[in-house]
């Protein structure tokens, strides 16, 4: 995989007055942090961020930050994913965005969705499938990020939950969550619902 490039500029001003000066400026600040560096105060334009993260993996794109120096003139090189983002909730301006470092060998832990496919064989039979969980958290290295989990329904039966042990995961991927715990549930319509059904009607 090929990290995205986003340059950013070491932020030289704190405090409010200053982030109202940066978004006049149509420019956002953030932050950039991690388990052995120090936190770094930048600021970035959020139009380029928004296209470094259109991509398939969105959110959860590894960035290679190129941190611009205006005071030693000097660039530096960070890989890193969006941790954490804050917007106006009426304009939708980008308020703040926080940068976690995080090194290519190692494992990190990201959410994605949960995408099912196909119409079970319960469903075809009246049963109701439910979706326990729309996404999970999982970890993997930067290189082996997925896109979505892909759970193929279609050969799901009645009265059966799928639990995490049962998905098909990525190599390199594995769901944070303990094996037993529900993904998707699907369960038949019982002769009670069916009346109630009828006394509706």
């Amino acid at each position: 995989m090929d990290f995205h490039d986003l340059e950013v500029s070491v932020r030289l001003t704190r405090g409010k007055g200053a982030a109202r000066r940066l978004r006049r400026a149509e420019l956002a600040p953030g932050v950039i942090y991690g388990k052995n560096a120090a936190v770094q105060p930048v600021t970035l334009v959020p139009s380029v961020l928004v296209k470094a993260l259109a991509g398939p993996l969105r959110v959860n794109t590894p960035l290679n930050i190129i941190v611009n120096d205006p005071v030693t003139k000097k660039k530096s090189a960070v890989l890193a994913i969006v941790k954490d983002h804050q917007y106006d909730p009426i304009t939708r301006e980008l308020l703040h965005v926080d940068f976690l470092a995080i090194d290519e060998n190692q494992h990190i832990e990201v959410t994605v969705p949960i995408i099912k496919t196909g119409r079970s064989i319960g469903e075809q039979m009246g049963g109701i499938l439910r979706m326990v969980r729309r996404n999970v958290k999982v970890s993997c290295t930067p290189h082996n990020i997925p896109e979505s989990i892909i759970i193929d329904a279609s050969q799901l039966k009645n009265n059966i939950t799928l639990h995490v042990s049962e998905v098909d995961m990525p190599e390199g991927v594995t769901i944070n969550l303990p094996p037993n715990k529900a993904i998707l549930t699907i369960s038949a319509i019982s002769n009670d619902d069916d009346k109630a059904e009828d006394v509706k009607k």
